[in-house]
């Protein structure tokens, strides 16, 4: 089949803008609808102004973070109103979160997209390239946070430097911190398999990336949900590919068994360091 160029795909299919908030696990799922809207015809472009359809990643975790996620639809609303712009769409955290209250304050989102719905952003866009003015419904794509799409974690284009990336090994938390919302936006904790995050770190490689980030809510933890799998043996495998460093961020004090500690020491490959969260010590918070 004839490929498009870009001058048939700007007449298929509008441009796109995506602006990402917040963490890097926020980044992943960007860079995955980045790769769902390009192989959908959509074409992708950095410069606002110029966008048909523009989508925010929202982040819903702190005031200043849920503040300039707000702020940015906003903003992002001016270009609505100069003609620009025909659809703004929210997806993330925050969506998650405030689904009913974003809708009824900020009239210039068209559509939200909870954080297990991102996988569908292209047919979400696609739903709006026929409706005109008056006639366009606002619509809400939400669902509990229990799923894991797997499969799209390889498959996303990168908004990093080329000689590393972030790798999400799970989704969700099962802890219930005070000061924490992460359970009620990103559900119960959701480990990825091992052969799944292998397979990816291999993609990376053969792609130029030298090394990876392991990124999740609760990254200490991962493979308990399975149970099988713990994130040792999850770097004892991580070692045997191409990747030269392996950083984990971040830690939790618990569960983190000696032989863990052990690894990180001895492994050249595994970053000798640990970034973690004193706040998760205490047992009152």
């Amino acid at each position: 089949m004839k490929s498009q160029t870009v001058k048939e795909k700007t007449k298929l299919y509008p441009k796109v803008g995506l602006i990402n908030l917040g963490c890097s696990k926020n980044q992943v799922d960007s860079e995955v609808m980045l790769r769902q809207l390009d192989r959908a015809g959509f074409v992708l472009t950095s410069k606002e102004e110029e966008a048909e359809i523009l989508i925010v990643n929202t982040c819903g975790f702190i005031d200043s973070a849920k503040q300039e996620s707000i702020n940015t639809i906003i903003e992002l609303g001016k270009l609505k109103k100069k003609g620009q712009c025909k659809t703004l769409i929210a997806t993330g955290c925050l969506t998650q979160r405030y689904q009913d209250e974003l809708l009824k304050e900020l009239p210039e989102l068209d559509a939200i997209v909870g954080t297990t719905e991102y996988f569908k952003i292209a047919e979400i866009c696609k739903t709006f390239l026929d409706q005109k003015g008056k006639n366009k419904k606002r619509s809400s794509w939400l669902s509990e946070p229990t799923a894991l799409y797997d499969e799209t974690h390889a498959d996303r284009i990168l908004t990093t430097a080329k000689h590393w990336a972030y790798v999400k090994i799970s989704e969700g938390c099962d802890k219930s911190c005070s000061f924490c919302i992460i359970p009620g936006m990103r559900g119960k904790m959701r480990s990825r398999p091992i052969p799944a995050i292998v397979n990816e770190v291999n993609q990376l490689t053969g792609q130029g990336v030298r090394e990876v980030n392991l990124i999740a809510q609760d990254l200490t933890s991962y493979g308990r949900d399975l149970g099988q799998g713990q994130l040792y043996e999850l770097l004892k495998e991580l070692v045997k590919t191409e990747v030269d460093w392996i950083r984990l961020l971040y830690n939790y004090p618990h569960p983190f068994p000696d032989k863990l500690i052990d690894l990180i020491a001895s492994e050249p490959k595994i970053c000798h360091y640990i970034d973690m969260p004193l706040q998760h010590i205490d047992e009152e918070i």
